[in-house]
């Protein structure tokens, strides 16, 4: 069970998603989507997670490791070429290297960082009309 800010942790990621990939489309979780308008997108997820709080200056500091996942579909109908799922695989996760930090803040005031630990699942999927694709890292977000 996760007690840090969950509303932190996924606007922190959707707003990191949302920046830095183009050229996909973006099936957030909450909000309207509509597949049968794209041949490809992904599909950003807060899978799990455990509490870590911390003690600094004497407050308690709210923290969490989360397992973020993002699941990529390509429609095979809609496919110019055969890696095109490889393709954005691999440009999604250019973004979450080991060792990244993700900061969220807001008008300026820093909320959070969210650092990437490691990557825990990597692997193809396919059915008869997707190809897919699941990436999930392991990241440590700190809220501050």
């Amino acid at each position: 069970m996760i007690l840090s800010n969950i509303t932190n942790m996924k606007r922190c990621f959707d707003s990191y998603i949302k920046t830095n990939l183009s050229g996909v489309s973006i099936d957030f979780e909450g909000l309207p989507f509509d597949n049968l308008a794209t041949s490809s997108w992904i599909q950003p997820r807060i899978i799990d997670g455990y509490d870590n709080r911390s003690y600094r200056d004497n407050e308690v500091k709210q923290s969490a490791t989360i397992l973020y996942q993002i699941n990529i579909f390509v429609k095979k109908s809609g496919a110019t070429t055969a890696d095109r799922v490889y393709a954005i695989r691999d440009n999604v996760d250019s973004y979450f290297k080991i060792g990244k930090d993700i900061v969220y803040s807001q008008s300026g005031n820093t909320l959070a960082i969210a650092r990437v630990r490691g990557l825990k699942n990597d692997f193809p999927m396919d059915s008869e009309e997707l190809s897919q694709y699941v990436l999930a890292w392991e990241i440590d977000f700190n809220e501050q």
